[in-house]
């Protein structure tokens, strides 16, 4: 019989479950395991080096969009490579055409490091001659035509170091997203001057 008043005479079911949470050995019933899933622990992160990563960043990005790609093994961090005008190596893993478990490196296209990315370093560099860099992508070579003008400007090295950080701070926003850390990435102990130094 339940002895809280308050509570409705004990069903089939609230009874033996009451007599299994009074006793601290007792196991709790099946029907909790079907009702609450057994939670399964998260997957660890994968973890690559950084520099690789960008290497495979620029070698999908050039030529022939999707002639070359590579993906990530996010078991082991490795990085493979698969192209039509290279021969399938020996590391690309024997499911590699049956799973969706590996990470596609992103292209340069993914990102927003087109137009929009130019007229922000005009912005900042070169604001009095945004017009004249506007009608450079109003016709075909456009790029061509803005890196002549950067370089008369001598501005062709700083905008190369602008459109670098660039690219790096969007792989390293996706690797983030993706779940990914880096190996060869110092902690945040390690960037901080440690004020007991000499």
């Amino acid at each position: 019989m339940c002895r809280n008043k308050m509570l409705p005479a004990c069903s089939a079911f609230q009874y033996p479950l009451s007599c299994h949470l009074r006793s601290p050995q007792a196991t709790v019933p099946n029907i909790f395991h079907e009702i609450v899933p057994e939670m399964k622990p998260a997957e660890p992160p994968a973890r690559v080096r950084f520099s690789e990563l960008l290497d495979a960043f620029y070698f999908v990005s050039v030529d022939i969009p999707y002639e070359h790609e590579a993906y990530i093994n996010p078991v082991t961090g490795k990085i493979f490579y698969v192209s039509s005008e290279m021969e399938a190596e020996s590391e690309t893993p024997d499911d590699f055409e049956s799973s969706d478990r590996y990470i596609a490196v992103p292209r340069k296209n993914d990102f927003n490091l087109g137009r929009d990315l130019v007229f922000s370093f005009v912005d900042d560099d070169l604001p009095e001659h945004f017009e004249t860099v506007a009608g450079f992508f109003r016709r075909k070579g456009a790029y061509r035509r803005f890196k002549d003008f950067l370089d008369r400007h001598d501005l062709l090295d700083k905008w190369h170091a602008f459109e670098s950080s660039a690219t790096e701070n969007e792989l390293r926003a996706w690797a983030k997203a993706q779940g990914i850390e880096f190996t060869d990435e110092r902690t945040q102990a390690d960037r901080t001057p440690d004020a007991h130094r000499p």
